[in-house]
């Protein structure tokens, strides 16, 4: 859980569309007659613990298929993705003369 973690919570708390999303989101579940500060810790608490457990599920998963995609597969994956990139670009140069 190191600095991976930190470093992943750190950019989805600055990724800007969250932030729009968030700013979208949680006024609608306020309620403006109550304190807001304990709604705001409570909506906070969820969304963290809601976002934690995606994100790490995200990583796992992303840690099985790298260690399961051993050095072999990644050049392959390297020269299929090169040669389906280049082939875009012939494509593109083609069609749009």
């Amino acid at each position: 859980m190191g600095k991976p973690y930190v470093q992943a919570t750190l950019t989805q708390m600055g990724n800007p569309k969250a932030i729009l999303f968030f700013g979208a989101l949680v006024p609608q579940f306020l309620d403006t007659g109550s304190p807001l500060l304990p709604q705001y810790v409570i909506m906070f608490a969820v969304t963290f613990i809601g976002e934690s457990i995606i994100l790490t599920g995200y990583g796992a998963l992303a840690a099985a298929g790298g260690r399961k995609a051993g050095l072999r597969h990644a050049v392959w994956r390297e020269r299929v993705s090169g040669l389906v990139l280049l082939s875009l670009g012939v494509l593109a140069a083609l069609y749009s003369a």
